[in-house]
């Protein structure tokens, strides 16, 4: 069992550990749907229904490679709505406007809805706080695009609350070289996260792993097991005092 009061450094995870991140894209892709729908010139129009839409988003969004193998897109980028109505079932639709018009509009509305509803997870602030005043250091450790993680915490003001926001390509492969440009030991470290590639970084860091669980993830599937479970971070601020 990890006894966290005894850690000093604590590597957080940011999307869906500290913010709400899938909620708010789930909320900017029906805000972005509803737009595709006002687009309709005619009432007889098929739409696809919105589980297709955002499957179709999702797919093109998680699973578009580049030439050299590497994931194209690691988030609802503009191109991943232009690349969504370019696909003949879109360009079928009797719509005011089309292609590189359309993916502009849908995108904007997303974007700005998506921005709009992030928010810092319940006790986020809480176990940030608790984390301080026990003298230990955080840090954010996350994966995607540079500027938008950095906007995203700053938009929920987790930026204010850690030592240091660290944005990744791969946080597998990059965390182990995170923790020795902090110059920290392992031993003293923990890494804290909702997905299995959290933990993965973790082990692959040589530090301690600890998952707050979030969403439909199914859990139990996990082939790198974290050394502690917890449902939330009310139930991982708890333990802090103990």
């Amino acid at each position: 069992m990890v006894a966290l009061s005894d850690k000093n450094f604590f590597l957080f995870d940011l999307d869906d550990t500290l913010i709400n991140t899938r909620e708010a894209t789930e909320m900017g892709l029906a805000r972005a749907y509803r737009k595709l729908v006002s687009e309709s010139t005619e009432a007889s129009n098929s739409f696809p229904s919105f589980d297709k839409f955002a499957a179709d988003l999702r797919s093109i969004y998680s699973s578009t490679k580049t030439k050299e193998g590497e994931r194209k897109f690691f988030d609802y980028d503009a191109e991943v709505f232009e690349e969504y109505c370019n696909s003949p079932e879109v360009r079928d639709l009797k719509l005011k406007h089309h292609e590189h018009s359309l993916a502009a509009r849908l995108f904007f509305n997303f974007k700005k809805t998506k921005n709009s509803c992030l928010m810092a997870l319940p006790y986020a602030f809480e176990v940030l706080n608790t984390l301080s005043s026990l003298g230990a250091m955080s840090y954010c450790v996350t994966q995607g695009r540079c500027n938008y993680q950095h906007t995203k915490a700053m938009i929920t003001d987790i930026e204010e609350k850690v030592e240091s926001v660290f944005v990744t390509k791969n946080k597998i492969d990059e965390l182990p070289g995170f923790v020795d440009h902090l110059g920290i030991n392992p031993k003293d470290t923990v890494m804290i996260g909702d997905s299995e590639s959290d933990i993965k970084a973790g082990v692959n860091a040589k530090i301690e792993t600890v998952c707050v669980k979030s969403g439909k993830r199914d859990y139990g599937a996990f082939t790198t097991k974290p050394d502690i479970v917890f449902t939330d971070l009310r139930e991982f601020m708890e333990s802090l005092k103990k």
